[in-house]
């Protein structure tokens, strides 16, 4: 095999160009050093310019799932494209160009543990072979990995010239494959400093899967995190966006100072401070039973949880909501047992990873049951046993929040046996690690169906109907203490539908969201805000049409994101004061 010689090419030397002169022999070194100077500014201009990620109009490694057996350590390598070359799959990783054409399964790839000679060509191309998947609940990170490697006459015999039985110039071949890894070798993709990390290699995530004890790797538990729709923007583009926004005789000068007097920001969050802007209904889950959606704020995010109903078996599943509004592949956290059905629940997120869930059901007497989940305990009992915590029946519309001290505030409707059984609104504390302070009685309602909200102050809020009328009241605990009347905030007709819910924007701000019988049939919701307990216009946040129920307020910054469930979907509609 013929030596080829050391590399000469440093881009820090700046050279940009190799120049041919009369009489001066031409080596290898000078033949390799040009194309590495055309390769590295190449590659440098789509990582700079262009970014890693899956051009517009292609689809290439994308992760789909396999379905039936092995469905648990397998997964398809989607291609994405056709077979030929400018159709096939591709994306770009750190400048550099990989392509797939045509399907592949994970543990197909020849560097794969399960293949015959995955060790020893491992060895002969000095990579790792790729871990299998081993069954578990962690999560999976599933990336690309990318890399160069020389071929030579040895292993590819078209390089050997037929006329003349010698071998031609060696190739540099591109390679790729699919890897997963687990949080115990980190998050992401892998960084320079990891055990994991190669150097010469280059690393993009593809997608992202929360794992439970029985979940299969399906199309929907596989996460994307692919970054997609690449594209070199053109001047016509800026130029029809500039003229969208700002209209006819703006222009860009290339200096960077603004040359508005105002930021287009600053004045649309000028106009949403008096009317706050409602966005069109998105569904976030769909396919199957979604009941009584509940948000639920974390250190890392906001999380959804819902009851997801399969034939007489009730489960508490749940989704991380995204920064752009969209949710994470749902997974299942426990079965409910012991009770008919679930008719209310609340969660809160304590520190160090602690969660508690609050919830009514049939169980011989309506009841209130709580459970505690302790991230350190083994899988099988990290969520405790059920407790049940509330006033002897009645107990329908739990809600809680999260108190300072990390303690948690609990609110619902029951029935007060010293008060001749008249429904009554009671509150109670539960300590961080610890039991629950004794119940107490924040006041009585006059309607059985009542509902409730609870929000830092502690206030709580009544949604009660007597008569012909629905009325917003409220109380405000002062030294620990609950007035002995209920101050009224608003009222409006009766109805047969009255789901409740409250959002704390600051102190004396709330948002309110509740859903009502529509005057034309199906329900409404509505969405208003309560500023110093001065109600707010009521404003429809979706059309008669559906049949929005169970709203749950989550706040960020001041915007509230109302879910709720509409059939067999949960959606998403927000009030928005300020972008």
């Amino acid at each position: 095999m013929a030596v080829i010689s050391p590399n000469s090419f440093d881009p820090l030397r700046r050279y940009v160009s190799v120049r041919l002169a009369q009489g001066v022999p031409l080596v290898d070194a000078d033949w390799n050093e040009s194309e590495d100077i055309r390769r590295f500014e190449l590659r440098a201009f789509v990582r700079w310019f262009v970014g890693d990620g899956i051009p517009l109009g292609n689809d290439g490694f994308r992760i789909g799932g396999i379905g039936g057996a092995g469905s648990r350590v397998d997964f398809r390598i989607m291609a994405g494209g056709g077979a030929a070359p400018m159709a096939a799959g591709r994306m770009f990783v750190d400048g550099l160009e990989a392509f797939i054409v045509a399907d592949t399964l994970f543990t197909a790839q020849p560097l794969h543990a399960s293949q015959p000679g995955a060790a020893a060509l491992a060895a002969r191309w000095g990579v790792p072979a790729i871990v299998a998947i081993v069954p578990g609940t962690t999560p999976l990170s599933i990336y690309l990995d990318v890399w160069e490697r020389l071929v030579t006459a040895a292993e590819d015999a078209t390089l050997i010239l037929a006329g003349l039985g010698t071998e031609s110039c060696s190739r540099l071949r591109r390679e790729w494959v699919v890897r997963v890894r687990t949080p115990a070798g980190g998050s992401g993709v892998p960084q320079s400093g990891d055990p994991d990390f190669r150097p010469g290699h280059s690393y993009a995530m593809l997608a992202q899967v929360t794992r439970t004890a029985l979940q299969e790797l399906t199309d929907q538990t596989l996460g994307e995190a692919r970054r997609t729709g690449l594209q070199v923007s053109s001047r016509r583009d800026l130029e029809q966006l500039t003229g969208d926004v700002f209209g006819p005789g703006y222009a860009v000068d290339g200096t960077g100072t603004p040359k508005l007097a105002f930021s287009l920001r600053d004045v649309l969050n000028g106009v949403l401070r008096d009317r706050p802007s409602i966005t069109v209904p998105v569904t976030r889950l769909t396919g199957g039973s979604f009941n009584l959606p509940t948000t639920a704020p974390a250190p890392d995010g906001t999380f959804l949880y819902w009851v997801r109903v399969a034939g007489v078996d009730r489960f508490l599943s749940r989704a991380k909501v995204l920064a752009n509004g969209t949710v994470t592949p749902a997974e299942d956290e426990f079965q409910f047992t012991g009770v008919l059905n679930v008719t209310s629940m609340a969660i809160v997120h304590e520190d160090a990873g602690f969660r508690r869930i609050f919830y009514t059901g049939q169980a011989g007497t309506a009841k209130l049951f709580s459970r505690r989940f302790d991230p350190g305990a083994p899988p099988a009992t990290r969520w405790g046993a059920p407790l049940d915590v509330g006033s002897p029946d009645l107990n329908i519309g739990v809600v809680a929040m999260r108190l300072s001290d990390n303690s948690t505030q609990i609110a619902w409707v029951g029935q007060n046996p010293a008060a001749s059984a008249t429904p009554t609104v009671f509150t109670q504390n539960f300590l961080p690690g610890a039991g629950a302070n004794s119940l107490t009685v924040v006041g009585t309602s006059t309607d059985a169906q009542a509902r409730v909200a609870i929000v830092p102050g502690p206030q709580i809020l009544l949604f009660e109907q007597a008569g012909g009328t629905l009325s917003i009241l409220s109380k405000t605990s002062a030294g620990g203490a609950w007035p002995a009347t209920w101050t009224s905030l608003a009222t409006m007709p009766a109805s047969a539908v009255r789901d409740f819910a409250a959002g704390f924007i600051a102190p004396g701000r709330l948002w309110l969201a509740y859903a009502l019988t529509a005057p034309g049939g199906g329900n409404q919701l509505i969405g208003r805000t309560s500023e110093a307990g001065l109600l707010g216009e009521a404003r429809p946040m979706v059309s008669e049409t559906g049949s929005p129920r169970y709203p749950n307020l989550a706040v960020d910054s001041g915007n509230a994101s109302v879910f709720y469930q509409d059939g067999n979907a949960v959606r998403q509609v927000s009030f928005v004061t300020k972008i």
